[in-house]
C-alpha cells in the first residue's frame, strides 16, 4: 500500500475479496450491530470481532471462560465483574448462532499469543 493513501490496509476495499456489508461498515469506521442486541463489532476494538456492547469484552472471552469454569455463570461473573448475567447469556446465544466467527477469533488470538511470547508448542503435551 502506498504510504500516501492515508487509509489503513484493514479498511481498504481492495484488500478484501468478496466485499460485503460488514466490510463497508468497517471501512466507514462504524459499529456494526449484530442480530443479537447486546453484541456489536467495532473497528479498532478487539480486531473488529464481536464484543459485548458497551465493553471491550470479546465473545471469545466468554466462550473460553465457559470452558474453564464448566459453564458456571457465577464463576464467570466473578472473573468478569463488569458484566451482567444477561450479557453472559447474550454472548452464549451469539456463540451458538455464530460459532465460526468466534472460533476464528479464538484461533487468531491464540496465534498472536504464540507469536508474541515466542512459544514452542512442540513441548506442549
Amino acid at each position: 500500500m502506498p504510504a500516501s493513501s492515508g487509509i489503513p490496509w484493514m479498511f481498504r476495499r481492495d484488500v478484501y475479496s468478496g466485499f460485503n456489508e460488514k466490510r463497508l461498515l468497517l471501512e466507514r469506521n462504524q459499529t456494526m450491530q449484530t442480530n443479537h442486541p447486546m453484541i456489536t463489532c467495532t473497528p479498532g476494538v478487539q480486531g473488529g470481532y464481536p464484543c459485548i456492547q458497551g465493553t471491550r469484552t470479546p465473545i471469545r472471552s466468554i466462550v473460553e471462560y465457559d470452558q474453564i469454569y464448566d459453564g458456571d455463570t457465577d464463576e464467570i461473573l466473578a472473573a468478569l465483574p463488569h458484566l451482567t448475567r444477561e450479557q453472559i447469556d447474550a454472548a452464549r446465544a451469539y456463540y451458538r448462532d455464530t460459532p465460526d466467527l468466534v472460533d476464528e477469533d479464538i484461533e487468531r488470538q491464540w496465534k498472536a499469543t504464540v507469536e508474541l511470547f515466542d512459544l514452542d508448542l512442540s513441548k506442549v503435551e
